[in-house]
């Protein structure tokens, strides 16, 4: 059985992305959730000039499904994502998500999803930060 309960993306994207973010959410508004056990992500497109919801998906709790079909499901919905932000990520989750080149930044309890966007929506304008570098990002 798989993990993936529902998903919806976007398909006509407003502009091009420099990158795409995720958040482990449960309600689309803050970052609530643990990336393994996470119920809900969206994925949102930014760049210099702002971001865009792209993606909005639904998994299975954990006891319906096996842990590792759910971390397969999870890192195909992030698969082209730069950087994930969550509550917390556990040891083989982060190696996986590494290897795929996902940056995991861990947020307080309840950290807003806009105000983090236009954080990295800042950050962009500014330039490149080097951390996007080790994600392989190229500013553009």
């Amino acid at each position: 059985m798989t993990g993936l309960k529902r998903s919806f993306t976007v398909v006509s994207l407003p502009r091009q992305a420099t990158l795409y973010a995720a958040f482990a959410s449960d309600d689309g508004l803050v970052v609530n959730q643990h990336f393994g056990s996470a119920t809900g992500f969206v994925v949102y497109g930014v760049n210099d000039s702002g971001h865009w919801l792209v993606q909005a998906a639904q998994f299975d709790r954990l006891a319906e499904c096996s842990a590792e079909s759910k971390l397969a499901d999870k890192l195909q919905l992030l698969s082209s994502c730069s950087v994930l932000f969550c509550r917390a990520c556990g040891s083989a989750a982060q190696q996986r998500l590494d290897e795929k080149a996902i940056r995991v930044i861990r947020v307080a309890e309840r950290s807003k999803i806009l105000s983090l966007l236009q954080e990295l929506t800042d950050e962009l304008k500014e330039g490149e930060p080097n951390w996007l570098e080790l994600c392989g990002v190229k500013y553009v």
